[in-house]
Formats: structure tokens, C-alpha cells, sequence
């Protein structure tokens, strides 16, 4: 007797096929199938064939469905191995021999196929990979889903399959069948667009047969439909991938030899490995394998969520709790998630999420206190209530930030997180009553103007609410030495309102560098000297990043709609502001059925013809603003838009028609890693630049900021100034021309030199590599310089942000060899990383030049180096210290710089404790 779930459920006998009779006789004898082997409770079955509505006599119902089987099953035997279902408290148990399920079958041909991959086998591993899918015919139990069945066991055996097809494509991409694989591919992409391996293997395969647009259109795909589901970016493989593409990696073109390489890992993890940087000429050195997991000192926000909700009425049956804790779960990671945290693991009724433990981000702090708010109101509303409505479970929440060490495992799962933040959010946690949430002081600091916090006591807070994102942002930082790129914009919005053509135009710069402060000034000239009006919208920074909620800041901040308005009051504000723009009534029909949604004042359906309507009245829109006078639109964080949107606003100068419109969007310069060719080729399209303040105006400026806070009551250029110390010379070094840098920094000195709350700010030391001195020195900086630095060195890959931090250990000059020595990769290849990491901004190159005619390199800003240094582990820092004394004295370095890390080297290897994981 043989049973096929893999496809319609089947009983075959000699090749018949055997009737199963009623649908409950069917779902009964495949949900044992499914657990084959298996006591299955009883209540587990009830839920599979009833869900939560199961009928009085659903128990009697279902022993009738198992008697039936049985008579069936008993019929059809012809000795005694054949099935079974045999009563096996606490439910059923269905005896069955592994050969006679397809299911058991598929599992046990994929694990060869698997470990045939793993030596090298490639022909022989896609072969058995293949045998094995080829079992499938059709969607698992096509039938029952047909009739309604939506197990969770389903979605898994979907998942098993697109798994085992992934590594079957592997295989044969390994062996340079691409060719053969590539229609396949198309068609499961095209239904499975977010599942990332498939579409990186589909944009190899597409590449290695010369249609190079094809692939990149893919990823433009894959990343419009991940972002639209769920929020996110395509991971870093996959954009590695793309980068390699678009610079036509040599190494994309390698396949691997018929004998099998002593390594399990995938050709085409070769190519998303060596495609980081531009044209690298070797794959990365056994060193560093893709599959070891890395160890960094990071600073996170922890997020503890306690509930009692898994107490559940009657006899506390443990399926029924489990039941519930993975809905709770499935809530918990969802909201965490959403913000960019991490889910690492529960115990009990507590969750343990971290934010900065995958990616750093500059505002990690206000992510977990968002996150924990959320899930206080989302597991609020799913308690039950009692007579007077109020929920009888309470959720307690703590956040605590501070200094851990993390390690990242291979494939994106959740790590470890070790250090005394983890016993300070316990603690906290212990103190919060139900339906409270507390932070720590670091927590507080880090996250005041977009937290209202309760009077308590100086240790932390309460949460009482979260603002909006971006209400009430403010920019006070002193306009200095901007006044060429103000200049700029003053002619362009001139160009416009004389030639009545529209615009864009492109503020490219790091975070803090002043984008937002020069559209402030621009802004206030542009309204005060003539009838202009300025409208902004903002890319959010967390959520689902649709692609219209940028435009619909522009349309609200037109209307005048705020967060506190109502929804009818909003409906009015806008219905009022069309109709005044529009006199045709039919027009004006058309322009608020999509301008509603798009201002999120009714629910959207966000296809594609849907967007596609919204943008189209988005721009008459703006048309019929600008028709009445000189118009500016503001896009901000344009590096953070959907696909859609960057299309969008790209073409959207040839799209309006001729009116007065200038459209300025700021972006830092991750926005040209996502579209190289950003606005090249267009006339009506200017990029500009803004880049750090030049020393002179960095001191006038923090002559500025001390004045204000009270430190200074003279210029820094005054001659009383110069005999300091050097401290004012250093504080210009550490800000390195970037205004938020200086503003930050002084903020900080302010509150340790003159204690006051009101300015207090969240800083921390950290332990920096000390050019060519004995030991290392502290660098004091505020966190949220930290948090920016180290956000943008996340953007790195791995094998990037490695090359990075070796340099850092190296010395305030570096160049490829004894980056090569530290790292050991390849000399060549360490070259290309460096000339990758000086077009990332990381590096500025010197006029220096090694014995091999390459250029040498220093940090074009010291924090870089402070920060990408202070992430290594002690252990880490003591080997990397040593390979730089044997190098140096191999190659007859300098005395000073060798003693130094030999001090260095030997004073870590005694204080560091032995792991193992390293960068």
C-alpha cells in the first residue's frame, strides 16, 4: 500500500488507486500522514479539522472518521507491515513504513542530494535533487486545500519543496548547466518573488546567458515586491549580487570543475562573496569562510515583553498554552521586526528582542521603545475583557541600551547577545508594573523628542506615548559656510519660475552632514523673497515604506492635515483644497478618489494599477498647485524609497507639464549604490554635493555652538584660544566638518563640564588603536555619533567591513600589504576592497605611494577608524596585532610602530577571554 501527499492525496494498491470516502475520512488520514509515526493528540486533530468553531459532537465525528480508516486500511492488507492506525494516548498514531510515503521518500532523496552538494558532486547531487522534486504533482494535498484545509504543515512542505529546488539549482549552476535552468527559474520567480535565493540564482543564470538587463530587472522586482509585503530591503547577498552585475564581475563567469573542491559552499556563494567591491580579481581566502560566524562589540537596545496570557482557562492542557504562545509570537515578531529588531528567543511568557545586533541603525533606542509600545497596545487589544472592558492580562516592557558583544551566525539567524545590558533590562523589567513600560536612563536620553516620558525618577522613565515620526523636528544648528550650495538653489528655483519648466534637483551627503539645515535656510529665503510655497515630504524611516507615503506628506502638508485631525476633518481639509484647485467637478471626482487613499484617509489597494493611478493624480496634483504660483517640493531620505518611487520621481520632470516647479530630494550616497546612473542624461536634472565644512568654517562654527551653551565667551581663533592643549585643535579633528558631529559633541561637554537635564546626552568611551603610541587611548564621543558611524559601517558587507577594521588596526596610513597580512586574503584582491572602500567615502587616498606603485590610504575621518576599531574583540584585536609585528618586522617597519603592537598584541592576549568567532 503507498500513500502520495506530494499532489492529490492518494491510497494506491498494485497501482489502483484506492477510495478514501468523505471529506473528514480524507483530512483525518492526511494530517496523521503528516505526523507519520507520530502520536497525534486528539485535540490537534480536532483543531486541523474543525479549527476553533468544533461542533458538540465533533469528538464522535472523528472516532467515526478513524473507525472508517481503519476498515479501509484493514481491506487492503496483505501482511502484517502494512498501515495501521493504532490508539495511542493522548490521540491516534498512523504506523506506516517509510517507503510506502512519497513524503518520507522526497525527504530522505533530498538529504543525498544535499550531501552530494556538500563534497563538490554537482552532477551528481542535481541528478538525485531532481529525482526527488520530481515526485511532486502538484501542490501538496491539491485537494484538501481546495476544500478549504490550511494547515501550517502545508506552508512548511511548500517551503521543503522551493528549498530542495533551490539547491537542485545550485547544482546545476555549479556544474554551468544555466542554460538549462533558466526557464524554470523564470517561472517560479514570477510566483515566488520575495524568496531571495531563487532570485539570485535566476539573475546568475539570466547574466552567464548574456542578458544582463533581464537580470537587474529581476532584482527591481524582487525589491519592489519585498518592500511592498513586507518593509524590507533585499538582503546583502542579493545586492552584492546586483553591484556585481552592473560592474560585470569576472567572477560571476566561473563555474566550478566536474571533480568535486574540497568545499560545501555554492558557486554562486562565490560570486555574492567576491562581488562587493568593483571588478575584484580573487575570491576571498579560506580565512574568512562564509559559514563562520563573526564576533563584534556592538552597542544595542533590548526589548523585554512579558505577558500573562499564557494562562489559559480549564486544565492548562500543553498544546492549548502552545497554542497561544506562538500566536503571541507570531504578534511579537512581527512588531519587532517591523522596526528593525531582532526576535532572539522567549522564555517562558517573556520575549528578548535586539535592535543593532544585525545592522546598526542611528535611532535603534526609539526603535525598541515603538516596538515595545506597539506590542503593549496589539497584546492589550488581543487579551480577553472582563465585565467592565478592561483586559485582564497586562503587559510589562523594558528597554535597556548599552555596550554587548554580539556574534552574527551565517544565513541571517539571530545570535548571541551577551553583556550586563541583558541584567540591566531583567532588572529594569522587574521594577514595571501591568500595562507599564520603562527605559533606562541611556534609553531616555537617546530617544527624548520622540518619547513622551513620565516625571520619575533620574534612572530612567515611563512611556507614555510615542510622537508621529518626524513631528515636531527642528533644525537649530548654525548655518555656516553653506552659502555656494544655497546659491545653487537660489538659481535653479530662478531657472524655474523664469523659464516655467520643472526641475530636480538631487542634495547628496552623509547623515549630519546638513541636507535638512540648507533646505531650512533655502526654504525661508525662497518664501520670504516671493510667492513661493515649500511643501516636504519624508521617506519613513521604519514600517512598511510604501511608496506613496512621501507623497502624501506633500498632499497633507498642502491641505493643512495634521496627525491630531480626525479623519472626517481630514477628508474636509482635503476635499476643500482639490476643489479650490479644480474647478471641473468630474476632475475633482477623480483627484480626491485617489488622493484619499494615497493620504491614507481610506483603505488602499496597493497593486500596481493602483500606484500607478495614485502617482498619475499625484502630479496633476502638483500641476494645478504650481499653475498658481513658484512651487518646491522636498523628498527627504530619498535613499530609503521603494523602487517605484525612485522611478517615479526620476522621470517626473518629463512627465509634468510646463509649470514653475523645482523638486529637490535629499539623499546620502547609498541612493547612487542603488542607481548608479541617477539622473544621467537629462537636462533638467542637477546633482549636488554636500560635503563635510572645510577646517576653517568647522572652527567658526564650533566657536558657535560653545558660545551658545556658555563654554566659550571667546573665538577659537582669538589668541587666547591657541594655547589650549590642543583640545580645540582635536574637538575639530573628532568632528571632522560635519555639523551634527559638532553640535553633538558640544551638547556632551556641556552636560559633563555643566550638569543640566535638559541637555544631558547619551555618550560612551571607547578604546581606539592609538597611532603609534604605547598603549591604547579613550576617545569620549556622544552616542549618537557612535550610532551614525556605526550604522554606516553595517552598510558594509562582511568581507568590506573586515578589510576596514584591519586597516584600523594598522595605522593612520595604510595599504594593501599589510592589510593582506592582517586579513589574509588576497594581496590583488585587498587592493580592490581599499580602492572600494576610498569610493564609499571610508578611506581618501594619499600621495603616497607603496613599493608596488599603489596608492596609500588614510580614514577621511578619525571616528571611522576609532569606531571600526572599538568593534573587534579583545582576542581579535591580539591576533591582528600580532600579524602586524611579524609583518612589520619582516619588512623592516618602523621601531615605534612595531613596539607598538607588540605592546598591543601582548596586552590583549592577556586580557581577552578565548572565543570563537572572529572578525
Amino acid at each position: 500500500m503507498q500513500f502520495n501527499l506530494l499532489g492529490p492525496l492518494e491510497v494506491l494498491v498494485d497501482g489502483e488507486k484506492v477510495p478514501i470516502s468523505g471529506l473528514k475520512q480524507r483530512c483525518t488520514l492526511a494530517y496523521l500522514l503528516l505526523n507519520a509515526n507520530k502520536v497525534v493528540a486528539t485535540s490537534r486533530l480536532l483543531r486541523a479539522l474543525w479549527g476553533e468553531q468544533a461542533p458538540p459532537t465533533a469528538r464522535k465525528m472523528l472516532q467515526n472518521a478513524v473507525s472508517g480508516l481503519r476498515v479501509t486500511l484493514a481491506r487492503h492488507a496483505a501482511d502484517a507491515d502494512d498501515p495501521e492506525v493504532l490508539t495511542h494516548a493522548p490521540g491516534y498514531l498512523l504506523r506506516v513504513a517509510d517507503d510506502r510515503v512519497d513524503l518520507t521518500r522526497f525527504q530522505a532523496m533530498v538529504e543525498d542530494g544535499r550531501a552530494e552538494l556538500a563534497t563538490g558532486s554537482w552532477t551528481s547531487a542535481a541528478s538525485t535533487l531532481r529525482r526527488a522534486l520530481g515526485l511532486w504533482r502538484g501542490p501538496a494535498l491539491a485537494d484538501l486545500t481546495e476544500a478549504g484545509i490550511d494547515w501550517p504543515e502545508l506552508t512548511a512542505l511548500r517551503n521543503a519543496r522551493l528549498a530542495a529546488l533551490e539547491d537542485y539549482v545550485e547544482a546545476e549552476l555549479a556544474a554551468g548547466n544555466h542554460h538549462e535552468v533558466v526557464s524554470e527559474l523564470e517561472t517560479v520567480v514570477e510566483t515566488e518573488p520575495p524568496r531571495e535565493r531563487l532570485c539570485g540564482q535566476l539573475m546568475l543564470a539570466l547574466y552567464r546567458c548574456g542578458r544582463q538587463a533581464d537580470a537587474l530587472g529581476v532584482y527591481r522586482r524582487a525589491r519592489t515586491a519585498l518592500i511592498d509585503e513586507f518593509g524590507l530591503d533585499p538582503g546583502h547577498e542579493l545586492q552584492r549580487l546586483e553591484r556585481a552585475i552592473l560592474n560585470q564581475d569576472p567572477g560571476l563567469d566561473q563555474v566550478a570543475d566536474a571533480v568535486a573542491p574540497a568545499r560545501s559552499a555554492s558557486r554562486i556563494e562565490v560570486a555574492r562573496e567576491t562581488s562587493a567591491p568593483p571588478a575584484p580579481v580573487a575570491e576571498p581566502a579560506p580565512a574568512a569562510p562564509p559559514t563562520r560566524p563573526t564576533t563584534e562589540r556592538k552597542w544595542v537596545s533590548v526589548l523585554l515583553v512579558q505577558t500573562d496570557q499564557l494562562r489559559v482557562p480549564g486544565e492548562h492542557d500543553p498544546e492549548d498554552v502552545d497554542e497561544v504562545f506562538r500566536r503571541l509570537t507570531a504578534t511579537v515578531r512581527d512588531e519587532v521586526d517591523r522596526f528593525g529588531g531582532t526576535l532572539h528567543t522567549t522564555f517562558g511568557a517573556v520575549w528578548f528582542a535586539a535592535f543593532g545586533t544585525r545592522r546598526t541603525y542611528e535611532d535603534d533606542a526609539e526603535r525598541a521603545i515603538r516596538a515595545g509600545f506597539g506590542l503593549r497596545q496589539r497584546l492589550g487589544a488581543q487579551a480577553p475583557r472582563g465585565p467592565g472592558g478592561e483586559p485582564q492580562h497586562r503587559i510589562r516592557a523594558a528597554v535597556a541600551t548599552g555596550e554587548a558583544l554580539v556574534t552574527s551566525r551565517p544565513g541571517g539567524a539571530p545570535g548571541e547577545v551577551t553583556g550586563d545590558v541583558l541584567d540591566a533590562c531583567l532588572r529594569l523589567l522587574g521594577s514595571v508594573q501591568p500595562g507599564e513600560m520603562r527605559v533606562c536612563e541611556t534609553t531616555r536620553l537617546a530617544s527624548l523628542g520622540a518619547v513622551t516620558y513620565a516625571d520619575t525618577a533620574s534612572t530612567g522613565g515611563d512611556v507614555l506615548a510615542v510622537r508621529p515620526e518626524h513631528e515636531g523636528a527642528t533644525v537649530s544648528v548654525p548655518f555656516v559656510a553653506r552659502e555656494r550650495e544655497k546659491a545653487t538653489l537660489d538659481g535653479l528655483l530662478a531657472d524655474v519660475q523664469e523659464r516655467r519648466t520643472p526641475r530636480l534637483v538631487t542634495l547628496l551627503g552623509e547623515p549630519g552632514i546638513g541636507k535638512s539645515r540648507l533646505i531650512s535656510e533655502f526654504r525661508v529665503s525662497a518664501e520670504t523673497s516671493g510667492p513661493v510655497r515649500c511643501l516636504i515630504g519624508r521617506t519613513p524611516r521604519f514600517g512598511w515604506n510604501a511608496p506613496l507615503t512621501a507623497l502624501a506628506g506633500v498632499v497633507k502638508a498642502y491641505c493643512g492635515i495634521s496627525h491630531a485631525d480626525t479623519t472626517g476633518i481630514a477628508v474636509q481639509k482635503l476635499s476643500s483644497a482639490v476643489h479650490d484647485l479644480v474647478g471641473d467637478a468630474d476632475t475633482a471626482a477623480w483627484l480626491l478618489s485617489h488622493l484619499r487613499p494615497l493620504a491614507g484617509l481610506q483603505d488602499d489597494v496597493r497593486g500596481p494599477a493602483a500606484v500607478d493611478e495614485a502617482f498619475q493624480a499625484w502630479r496633476r496634483f502638483l500641476e494645478e498647485v504650481s499653475a498658481r504660483g513658484p512651487l518646491v517640493v522636498v523628498m527627504e531620505d530619498l535613499q530609503s524609497a521603494d523602487d517605484t518611487l525612485l522611478n517615479f520621481v526620476e522621470d517626473l520632470d518629463e512627465q509634468l507639464g510646463p509649470v514653475p516647479l523645482l523638486v529637490i530630494a535629499t539623499a546620502r550616497p547609498e541612493l547612487l549604490r542603488r542607481r548608479p546612473s541617477w539622473g544621467s542624461g537629462k537636462h533638467d536634472v542637477t546633482t549636488v554635493t554636500v560635503g563635510p565644512l572645510p577646517p576653517d568654517a568647522t572652527r567658526r562654527l564650533l566657536a558657535s555652538l560653545l558660545v551658545r551653551h556658555g563654554l566659550c565667551d571667546k573665538p577659537l581663533d582669538s589668541p587666547e584660544q591657541h594655547d589650549d592643549g590642543g583640545f580645540h585643535q582635536d574637538l575639530i579633528e573628532r568632528v571632522g566638518g560635519n555639523p551634527l558631529y559638532a553640535t553633538e559633541h558640544v551638547r556632551m561637554l556641556r552636560n559633563e563640564l555643566v550638569p543640566g537635564r535638559e541637555l544631558a546626552v547619551p555618550a560612551l568611551t571607547i578604546s581606539c588603536a592609538g597611532p603609534r603610541a604605547s598603549a591604547e587611548r579613550s576617545v569620549r564621543l556622544p552616542q549618537s555619533v557612535y550610532n551614525i558611524i556605526a550604522a554606516r559601517l553595517d552598510t558594509l558587507s562582511r568581507v568590506e567591513k573586515s578589510v576596514l577594521q584591519n586597516a584600523a588596526v594598522f595605522d593612520r596610513v595604510v595599504w594593501a600589504d599589510p592589510v593582506t597580512e592582517i586579513s589574509g586574503l588576497a594581496r590583488d584582491e585587498v587592493a580592490e576592497y581599499l580602492k572600494y572602500l576610498e569610493q564609499r567615502g571610508f578611506l581618501v587616498r594619499t600621495r603616497q605611494r607603496s613599493g608596488h606603485g599603489e596608492f596609500k590610504y588614510e580614514f577621511r575621518h578619525s571616528l571611522v577608524r576609532d569606531v571600526a576599531y572599538s568593534q573587534l574583540p579583545k582576542a581579535t584585536r591580539a591576533d591582528k596585532h600580532q600579524r602586524c609585528t611579524r609583518w612589520l618586522a619582516e619588512a623592516g617597519g618602523g621601531a615605534e610602530l612595531l613596539d607598538h603592537h607588540r605592546g598591543r598584541a601582548a596586552h590583549h592576549a592577556e586580557t581577552a577571554q578565548p572565543r570563537t568567532g572572529s572578525s
